[in-house]
This record gives structure tokens, C-alpha cells and sequence, in this order.
């Protein structure tokens, strides 16, 4: 199963339409401010997940209905994190992550990490933006 996590970084609309509509995704998590990218974007999450400090209050409540995991504030991971745990939970054995690039280099981090941790759970990953495809190997290719 291919899973779509939209998350809170920066995030190239046009660029995310177009790639969106390349790709076959199975299900979508929106990872807090990723919430409000999928409604941009005019895409309906499956799930939704994050303790929402970056995304619009209209937004979330517009979605208050759907299926969401409402994540305290301090937490030891963060909202990303969470929802690569979920699509891991989900039986993903791939999972591309729009939205975890940007000017936040300790995000962008800690993102990266993200992928390690889909690796050692048997889940192909990548972190994609317009500039950039992503992923954690354990192996040459």
C-alpha cells in the first residue's frame, strides 16, 4: 500500500498538484498544517493527525467530523513522526512524504529521520519537494 503524508513544511502547490496526479496513492494522512495543504490542493484525507498549532482553526473545523487524532502540544515526537508511525500502522510498504522540506533545517532533520525509521520497519520512503527526492538505503544500489 502506497501512503501520501502531507505535512507542515514548506510546500509548492502547483508542483504538488502535478505530482500527485502522477503517482497512485491508496490512502492520505495529513499531518497538521499538511490539513490545510490537502484542502488547497483539493485533496480528502483518510486520516488526519497533529496537535494542529500551524494549521488554520477554520480549516480543522471544517474537518472535525473526519476521522483525527488530536496530538498534545509536548510530545516526544513530532507530528511527522507520528504519522509516519501511523502509515506504518496503516500496512504501508511505501510512503511519500510532501511538505517536510523548508527553511526549517532542524525539521527537515529530524524529517530524514522519518525515513530511517520507515527503513528499519521494511517501509520505502521518500521526502519529495520540486528540487528533491529523498530517501534512507541500507544497501548499494
Amino acid at each position: 500500500m502506497h501512503i501520501l503524508i502531507l505535512t507542515g513544511g514548506d510546500l509548492d502547490r502547483v508542483f504538488a498538484r502535478s505530482y500527485i496526479q502522477t503517482q497512485k496513492f491508496d490512502k492520505v494522512i495529513a499531518a497538521d498544517k499538511g490539513l490545510f495543504y490537502a484542502e488547497q490542493i483539493g485533496i480528502r484525507p483518510d486520516f488526519i493527525l497533529g496537535d494542529f498549532d500551524s494549521c488554520p482553526r477554520e480549516t480543522v473545523k471544517k474537518f472535525e467530523k473526519e476521522n483525527i487524532m488530536v496530538l498534545p502540544r509536548e510530545k516526544d515526537d513530532t507530528d511527522t513522526g507520528i504519522a509516519m508511525e501511523q502509515a506504518v500502522r496503516m500496512g504501508a510498504d511505501k510512503v511519500t512524504v510532501l511538505g517536510s522540506t523548508g527553511t526549517r533545517l532542524d525539521h527537515v532533520l529530524g524529517n530524514m529521520g522519518q525515513l530511517v525509521y520507515a527503513l528499519k520497519h521494511g517501509v520505502e520512503a521518500y521526502m519529495v519537494d520540486s528540487h528533491n527526492r529523498i530517501r534512507a538505503v541500507d544497501r548499494p544500489f
